[in-house]
């Protein structure tokens, strides 16, 4: 299982955090973090595509 540690203050604006409960609890089984950008890509990312 991946885990990244972050802190509040690392958090931006448009940062989407979704989870996912397990049955039953108010435990987190999954918690997802992304950036508020379509497509899901950082705005920094290097890759692109070509037409």
């Amino acid at each position: 299982m991946l885990r990244n540690a972050i802190t509040l203050a690392e958090l931006k604006a448009d940062d989407i955090i979704q989870y996912t409960l397990k049955s039953d609890s108010t435990v987190a089984e999954s918690i997802t973090l992304s950036n508020g950008n379509p497509g899901g890509t950082d705005p920094d990312d290097s890759t692109s595509s070509s037409s």
